[in-house]
């Protein structure tokens, strides 16, 4: 009979996937487990080429709805989630943590390509990484397409202004989307300036807007009290 396990946590065991054994080991088990809705895998070594079967691991199973990854250095990360995770027919993923994975422009990108058309995803983890303004034509994209986002995470990325711009405009086109972390994103009035018609309409979805450490001044208070007047 199949394994009835529905959570799954292996983190802080940085070696866990250095040898390719572990793998050979794990994969037999991870098969037979067909109802886990929940695996966790925080600073677990997982880089390389062994990322790719770990991952390999993982798919075909529409159980899955909480997958988290941080702490594991792998900039291609964001990449392979999207190939093997969130493309996978089988995929019913609803939350998704990469938090300080040193994912790349090139990886976030891949995934919001992926994330465009999925139906399923609820909650994205993407701070601490290096995500910048080079991907911020793919994620407004992504956030202009996807109706099922509830809250980004994409707080301590150097987006700057034109980053920040293009999640706002992309923003204002999710209406699943009420909750969203800008924190130390170097994010200044300049952003906010223009998108100001959708932060301040009392329409909004928006929720939950976390702008703590970054370049805001006079103007930016301006507008963000107009926010709160109207709400």
């Amino acid at each position: 009979s199949c394994c009835q396990l529905e959570e799954i946590d292996l983190s802080l065991n940085p070696q866990l996937f250095y040898d390719e054994m572990t793998l050979d080991l794990l994969g037999p088990h991870f098969s037979a487990v067909k109802s886990v809705r929940k695996i966790i895998m925080v600073a677990c070594g997982i880089t390389g080429e062994r990322s790719w079967q770990m991952l390999d691991m993982l798919k075909g199973k529409p159980s899955l709805q909480y997958l988290n990854l941080s702490q594991n250095i792998n900039s291609l990360l964001g990449s392979q989630v999207a190939e093997v995770i969130i493309e996978s027919p089988e995929n019913r993923l609803q939350k998704l943590n990469l938090r300080k994975t040193h994912m790349s422009d090139n990886s976030f990108s891949d995934l919001c390509e992926s994330l465009k058309k999925d139906g399923h995803l609820k909650m994205l983890n993407v701070a601490e990484n290096y995500i910048t303004a080079k991907s911020s034509t793919q994620l407004e994209g992504f956030l202009k397409e996807n109706r099922t986002l509830e809250y980004l995470n994409i707080s301590f990325n150097p987006l700057k202004d034109e980053g920040c711009t293009a999640l706002f405009r992309g923003a204002s086109h999710c209406p699943s989307l009420v909750g969203v972390k800008l924190c130390k994103t170097r994010c200044s009035a300049k952003s906010l300036e223009d998108v100001k018609e959708f932060l301040v309409k009392e329409t909004s979805q928006l929720r939950y807007l976390d702008l703590t450490q970054n370049l805001l001044d006079e103007k930016a208070g301006e507008l963000l009290g107009r926010r709160i007047k109207n709400h």
